[in-house]
Order: C-alpha cells, then sequence, then structure tokens
C-alpha cells in the first residue's frame, strides 16, 4: 500500500522534522493549546465550568452561595479567550513561545487584580 506524503507519519526535510501538511510539532501543540483554551472558554460561558475552578469548587456550600455564577465563569471565559488568543498570536510570531511567555502572566496578574479588587463575584440580592 502507498504511503501518501505530508498526511501520514513524519517527513524528513534535510535535519528537521516535519509533520502533516508542513507543520512542525511545535505548531499542531500550540494549534492544539489555542484550541483547548477556546473549548474552556465556551464551558465557562455557558455556565457549566464553575466547578473547574480550584478555589471555587473547593468553598463551603454557604460561601459558594455568595457568589454570582455567571459572573464569575463569564469572567473565565474571557481570560480563557485571552489565553487563546494569545496561544494564536504565538502561533504567528517567529519564534514560537515569546508572545505566551509574556503575554500569558501580564494576563493573570490583570485577572487576579481583576478579581480580588471590590466585590466582583458578590451575589447583590
Amino acid at each position: 500500500m502507498p504511503r501518501l506524503r505530508g498526511v501520514t507519519g513524519v517527513q524528513k526535510n534535510g535535519n528537521e522534522a516535519m509533520f502533516w501538511n508542513g507543520w512542525e510539532a511545535e505548531e499542531w501543540l500550540l494549534g492544539g493549546l489555542a484550541g483547548c483554551f477556546f473549548a474552556a472558554g465556551l464551558l465557562f460561558r455557558s455556565g457549566r465550568g464553575a466547578r473547574l475552578i480550584a478555589g471555587y469548587n473547593t468553598m463551603p456550600r454557604r460561601e459558594r452561595e455568595r457568589i454570582d455564577r455567571r459572573k464569575l465563569c463569564r469572567t473565565m471565559a474571557l481570560f480563557m479567550a485571552y489565553c487563546g488568543c494569545m496561544a494564536l498570536l504565538d502561533l504567528c510570531s517567529e519564534p514560537h513561545g515569546y508572545v505566551l511567555g509574556i503575554g500569558l502572566p501580564i494576563g493573570a496578574v490583570v485577572l487576579l487584580v481583576y478579581s480580588n479588587t471590590g466585590n466582583r463575584f458578590g451575589n447583590d440580592g
């Protein structure tokens, strides 16, 4: 059975291992990472991902009732979309790794400051 070039397996192109359609392994990894971030963002946007947030998941039930789940999930969905966009930007940049290495810590600090100032996620009613 003949092998299809560029579709199955790994090709050797000089000293460089090329995967399907000429993409390198790190590009596939970044694309998959971006897809996972966007999928998690959709899960949080639907309001069903609150149990995946470690701090929310480990709270006692009485404290969990004081938090507006929709606001918390919306904020996490925005952060996941930001992380997915950073992964896509890193995919488009050369060399890979600098956008994620700089952008994700900055986004995490902004998220921490935003979520810990004021009563952002408290139930008003």
